[in-house]
Order: structure tokens, then sequence, then C-alpha cells
């Protein structure tokens, strides 16, 4: 169960369902107010307002999912050109910048554990309210269903029936059944509407059965059955938010006055409202009608007091105002869907402000003239990058993959460079202090600054929907090996060591989010980033060895800090592939899937001048 609502949660995306909420909260805050300002006005009118809201909410959902997003950038961090003093707030988004666990929204919604994420347990409440919210609607159908089924034809009245509703316009036929259970008329059905009507109407006078079923009729004929269901699916939908109930209320109500309306055009203002308090006393003694009677105990003072308000407008909404409803309804779910606000954070002149972020003491940038493969070298007192181009780098940094950097000249993919830096006294005795994941950390905010410094790097950050692999546990359970080694923490053996070849991975101490990161280097997945789903924490010795795609080059992970460097050895070209040799030799398995990723955008680079 919960490996099903984290793909859930990974398809629709916490940022997702906040937007949702705050555009249905502006959606449903102008649709009161509206009605507010419209209160003179025909209560038909209202209601189209009201279900124009509805049919919006209805549509936010779909069209946020489907449609593609249109972003709003909202910038966090001053650019060079603006020169504005770094803040505490702008410097702590930059660190997040290098944090391994914010390099996409979907492995922030990913739990490393067994223990269920937040965005998880808020989907399971949405999913149970809603749920609920339902329940009393699906009971009432069925025992209006149950009633119609127990009811008895009654042929004088479907002569009145049939004679009204051809002065109503309504070509549709409609059943008029007589019940015990019920103590006040209901009208229901879609297809094949119906009134109900309790089995002493035969006694009632005529002028209050006519009044009666001119307001069923009138239900029938706007379709009311329709409408009131669909919105109450909305609130199901939106059961947390107060507008929306606040909304149903207002539905309803219109709903029913605009009914009485249509009696008033044939009747006394002052005998039909008699009548409605006549009704209302025989609910006192009624059990909860799954839907409207024609006089509602709750809404009794409101409506008695609307019939006999003579400067209230009436009448019904004409074709051309349910049209420009509808419009309008499909029109601002359209417009306000694909809005989304993201974060565009900007690296300038913050990361080399002094203060800000660390910074080498000494770093030498020299163009690469040979043909080896890219490698890093990072001690505590010493980095190096042998054959890196641009990109790369900018992919150390901010540790991501080279999909998730977009823009930047052509350069930046095939200039090569040789780097060797030195952090200070100080910050090389921090990092020899520092636990294996912070050292990683620590380091990508050093070559973020000589990004920025050496290369005069900009960049902003967007989110994009792109295919990528989820790591899980196989069918018949993993088969890892835990890790008897020390935990990570300080001196020179700390933290996991990493081997990585052409088709073989060998590792002490790794972790399954390290694993997860590892593979999405690997050319088999094609591009794609790989997600640790697992759920299993801990570290565990790992070897792993298959068959590589034909022509793939060495996997350039480089040593770490314990100074283990990348196998060469010849991969078994007969061996498995990179996803029949997970399951096989570690009881895990690559999902393909969908998920938001996080990108880099590039806006602007310089070449770095050569020391």
């Amino acid at each position: 169960m919960i490996n099903l609502l984290e793909r859930f949660v990974l398809a629709v995306g916490g940022s997702l369902a906040a937007s949702i909420v705050a555009k249905a909260t502006v959606i449903a805050g102008f649709a009161l107010i509206g009605t507010r300002l419209a209160r003179q006005s025909r209560a038909a009118v209202r209601h189209v307002l009201l279900a124009s809201a509805f049919g919006a909410l209805l549509l936010l959902p779909v069209i946020s999912i489907v449609a593609p997003p249109l972003k709003i950038g909202i910038r966090t961090v001053a650019r060079n050109e603006e020169q504005l003093p770094p803040t505490p707030e702008m410097i702590e988004l930059l660190k997040e910048a290098a944090l391994p666990e914010s390099r996409s929204a979907i492995g922030a919604a990913t739990s490393k554990s067994s223990v269920p994420s937040v965005s998880v347990l808020l989907v399971t409440a949405w999913l149970i309210g809603a749920a609920l919210c339902l329940v009393p609607m699906i009971v009432g159908l069925y025992k209006v269903h149950s009633l119609r089924r127990t009811g008895l034809p009654w042929a004088d009245g479907q002569t009145i029936v049939n004679n009204l509703a051809r002065d109503a316009g309504l070509c549709a036929r409609v059943d008029v059944l007589l019940n015990e259970r019920l103590p006040g008329p209901i009208a229901f059905g879609i297809l094949h509407p119906a009134i109900l009507l309790p089995s002493n109407a035969e006694n009632w006078a005529s002028e209050n059965m006519n009044r009666a079923l001119v307001h069923e009729l009138e239900h029938v004929r706007r379709g009311d059955a329709l409408i009131q269901s669909l919105a109450r699916a909305v609130c199901a939908v939106y059961w947390f938010h107060l507008l929306v109930w606040i909304m149903w209320r207002e539905i309803s109500q219109e709903a029913e006055r605009s009914c009485d309306d249509a009696v008033i055009a044939r009747s006394q203002a002052i005998d039909y409202a008699e009548q409605l308090v006549g009704l209302a006393r025989q609910l006192l003694t009624a059990a909860k009608s799954p839907v409207l009677y024609m006089a509602s105990r709750s809404d009794l003072a409101i409506r008695v007091g609307a019939v006999l308000n003579a400067s209230q407008r009436r009448g019904r909404a004409g074709r051309i105002t349910v049209a420009l409803g509808g419009v309008a309804a499909a029109m601002l779910a359209l417009t306000i869907s694909p809005l989304r606000t993201v974060s565009a954070r900007q690296s300038g002149n913050v990361l080399t402000t002094a203060g800000t972020l660390p910074t080498f003491e000494v770093a030498t940038i020299k163009p690469d003239r040979s043909s080896g493969s890219p490698r890093f070298g990072i001690l505590p007192g010493r980095f190096t990058a042998t054959d890196v181009k641009a990109k790369t780098l900018i992919a150390y940094a901010y540790n991501v993959r080279d999909f998730q950097i977009s823009g930047g000249p052509d350069w930046i993919n095939s200039a090569e460079y040789d780097i060797v830096a030195k952090p200070d006294d100080a910050e090389a005795a921090k990092l020899g202090k520092v636990p294996w994941e912070q050292y990683r950390e620590e380091y990508g905010l050093l070559v973020l600054s000589l990004l920025a410094e050496r290369f005069k790097m900009r960049v902003s950050r967007a989110n994009k929907e792109l295919p990528v692999y989820a790591l899980v546990v196989a069918k018949n359970g993993p088969k890892l090996t835990s890790s008897k080694g020390p935990p990570p923490g300080p001196g020179p053996k700390r933290g996991p060591w990493i081997s990585v070849g052409r088709g073989q991975l060998n590792s002490a101490g790794m972790s399954l989010a390290d694993l997860a990161d590892t593979l999405s280097l690997c050319p088999d997945v094609q591009g794609r980033k790989v997600l640790d789903l697992t759920g299993l924490a801990g570290r565990y010795n790992i070897k792993l060895q298959w068959a590589p795609l034909e022509n793939q080059p060495p996997i350039a992970v480089g040593s770490n800090k314990s100074g283990h460097d990348a196998e060469s050895s010849q991969p078994d070209s007969s061996g498995p592939s990179l996803f029949t040799a997970l399951q096989q030799q570690l009881g895990l398995k690559l999902e393909s899937t969908k998920g938001t990723v996080e990108i880099i955008v590039i806006d602007h680079i310089e070449r770095p001048s050569e020391n």
C-alpha cells in the first residue's frame, strides 16, 4: 500500500497539490464574492455562477496534471548585475543547492526507510477523507432508488404532471410515484426522472398539489440532480476546504429558491409560504432525507423570506447566461490550471562574496591536452579533476546527472580541463573531521564557488517531468550482505569505498541511495535518474557484474576519500544485462516510471582564464 502511495506522490508531486489547493481557494473565493454581489439578481443566475465555479474546481486537478505547466519564476537570489549584499536566507538557499537530497522533487518525496513519508501520510489522509465524504451521497442515492422501486404509480398525478411539463417546456417523461415512507415530495433521476410523493398526496388540495409538482418539475427541467451530484463529488475531492463546503450550501439554497420562483410565477407568494411552513412541520418527525425535500427545515427561514420579498427579481436564467457560465468555467480552468510558481534560484555574485560560501585558497585551471578518461581525486587538503568538461564539473557541484543540466554554450560539452585546487588550512582541517555525507556536500560548495569565480557561472533552477527508474526490491526479496565495517566517521578510512568500471561495481559500506546514484551514471540506464524506493536502510557490501552495452566507455566515478580508483578490468560480454544482474545478484529491480526532476539551467558561463 505504501509503495503504491509513493508512486502516486511521484506522479502528482507535493508542489502540484499545494498549487491546486491555492487555485481552488481563488476560484471558490471569487465565486462566493460574486454570489454576494449578485444577491439582488435572480436566484437562477446565482446558481449558474456557483455551478460554473464547481465545474472549474472539477476540471482543475485534471488539467493541472495533463496540461504542460506554465511556470512563473520567482527570483530568490540576487544576480551579479544587481550587486546586492547577501542575506542569511540567500546563503542557506545556496547551501541547499548542493545537498544531495534536494536534487529532484522526486528524491525529496521518496522515503529512505520503511517509515512512510509526510507526503504519503497526507495522501492517505486525503483519500480517507474523500471516501468518507462520498459515502453519504452513495447511501442517499441508494435509498432514493430503493424508494423508487417500492413506489406505486399514480395515474391522476401522472396526468397533472404531463400537463404541467408541457407548459414548462419539458419534453422528457417524468414518472409520478407514491410511497408511504416519504413525508414530502422529492424529484430525482438523470436519464429517467421521477417525482416521488407521500401516499397522502391523493388527499391534498389541488392548489397545493400543483405548487408541489411545479417545484419538483423545475428541479427536473434544470437538471439539478446531476448538478448537485457533481457538486457533492467536488466537495469530496476538496473535503478539507471550508470555502468549498460553503459553496455547496449556497448552491443547494439557490437551487431551491430558483424552483420557488417558478412556483411564484403561477401562484400567490403568501399561499406558497404557508405551504412551505406546513410541509416543514411534517418533516420534524421524519428521518433525515437522502436528498432535499421541497421544504427543508434547515433553510426554511431563508426561503420563506425570499418568497415574501416583493422586491426580489425572479425568473429563469436565459440560455445565453447558462452558456456563458459554462464557457467561463472552462476558460478559467484552462487558464489557471497550468500556472505553476517555481523558485528561480540564481547563483551570481553571492557565491564569491566573502563569508558566504567556502572557497579554495589556491586553484589552477589548465586546458587538458590528453585523451584520458575524466577522473576526480578528493582528499581533505587537495581536490583534483583531470580531463573534465565544464558540464561534468557542474554536475559534480550540484550532484546531478548530465541530462539534468540545460542551456549553455557548446564548449561546455567539449573543452576539457585539468584542475588542481587546495582549500585553506582551516577548511582542510574541517574536511578532515566531517562525516562522509557532509564531506561530499562541503566539496560541492567549494566547486560551486570555483565555478562562480573562475567560470563566471550563473544558473537558475526548474522542474521537468522526465522518465526515471525506481530501484525497488525484487519479488523474492533482497540478496544483500550488510557491511561489517565501522560506521562512517572521522579518519582516513571513513565512508564507503566505491570501485566502478565497465560492467562491474564493487563497494564496501554502500547505502542503497548511493547505489541508485551510481547506477544513474551507467549508460545502461539510458541517461535516466535512478531513485531509491527500496525502503531499506543501512549499508551493504555490494559486488555486481554485468555485460555493458557495446562501445560503452568506463564509468568515471574516480577515487573516493580512501583513494580507491575505478577498476579497469575487462567485463564479461557474455554475462547478463544490468537489469538482470540486479535481480539475480542483489535481489533488486529497476522499474520504469515518470517523475518531476530538478533541472539546472545555465544562464551564463565563460571560459576560464588559464593559470
